[in-house]
């Protein structure tokens, strides 16, 4: 019975070192995970910021096909015609198309394109169609300026 008890501790120091063994291996292989793991995630991350959200080499159609916006131009003058049955107002040379988009003002209140009468001063802005024709964005008319005109001046001195 001596002899079974020796060989019982080694037996036991045996199954502690394989105990061992598979905890120390245990721990390489998570660690061997865990550094796999991160590595993955980092790569994913690169990427992910590497690649831009939008190709700027890429075809883009919708910008091939849109058409700039045509920015509207300014304008002023006396009116020197207008049509209310046919939507139109003639600034000196130029005729304007009157849409039920354009914004009218008279003397800083909103008006109508009746309101306004031939000699009235106007300033507004257009915009240029692709059949050349110019259609106005606003209109403001201004008869202020035409009253103080024809108001008498007073003149100093005189009695």
């Amino acid at each position: 019975m001596l002899a079974y008890i020796p060989d019982m501790r080694l037996n036991l120091r045996v199954v502690q070192n394989d105990i061992n063994k598979q905890k120390e291996k245990g721990k390489k292989g998570n660690m061997k995970n865990t550094l796999i793991k991160i590595a993955a995630v980092g790569l994913f991350a690169v990427a992910l910021t590497g690649t831009p959200a939008t190709s700027y080499g890429a075809d883009n159609k919708n910008a091939a096909t849109a058409a700039p916006v045509e920015r509207a131009t300014p304008f002023h003058g006396k009116v020197s015609g207008l049509d209310a049955a046919a939507m139109s107002l003639s600034v000196g040379t130029r005729t304007f198309k009157v849409t039920p988009e354009t914004k009218i003002t008279l003397n800083g209140s909103p008006a109508k394109l009746t309101d306004a009468a031939v000699g009235d001063n106007v300033g507004g802005a257009c915009r240029k169609a692709d059949d050349g024709s110019l259609t106005a964005t606003t209109l403001n008319f201004n008869t202020e300026d035409k009253k103080k005109a024809s108001a008498p001046v007073k003149k100093e001195g005189a009695m």
